[in-house]
């Protein structure tokens, strides 16, 4: 019986309290998630805009020509998955992109005149 803790009530304990407390972080983590996604949804009813697409254009309205792999970290989002959410973008006319760089491979992100309107 070498396996067997010396106190198996106070191990029983422990891991029931651990249960516990996980059981409640977890609610309150499904609660935070939940107000989160009906804020996003407001946002998205209100401007037409899903909440990454205004975080989007919310980082290139504060920094002009930033680059899309710029982006894509500032949002911690991969880079394709920052191409695809300009191109949403760009197809509304809301940002447009320039290769003005002698490295044509880069790409410079700037606001529309729509796209500042979404912030006037």
């Amino acid at each position: 019986m070498a396996n067997e803790p010396a106190f198996p009530s106070i191990e029983m304990a422990r891991e029931t309290g651990l249960r516990e407390k996980s059981l409640q972080a977890l609610k309150r983590f499904r609660q935070i998630f939940g107000s989160a996604q009906h804020h996003f949804r407001r946002i998205e009813d209100q401007c037409g805009l899903s909440g990454a697409q205004l975080w989007a254009l919310r980082e290139v309205a504060g920094q002009p020509g930033l680059r899309v792999s710029d982006l894509a970290k500032a949002m911690s989002v991969h880079l394709s998955t920052a191409s695809n959410l300009l191109e949403k973008l760009s197809r509304r006319k809301l940002i447009r992109r320039e290769r003005n760089d002698p490295d044509q491979r880069i790409v410079r992100l700037f606001l529309t005149e729509e796209g500042v309107q979404i912030f006037a």
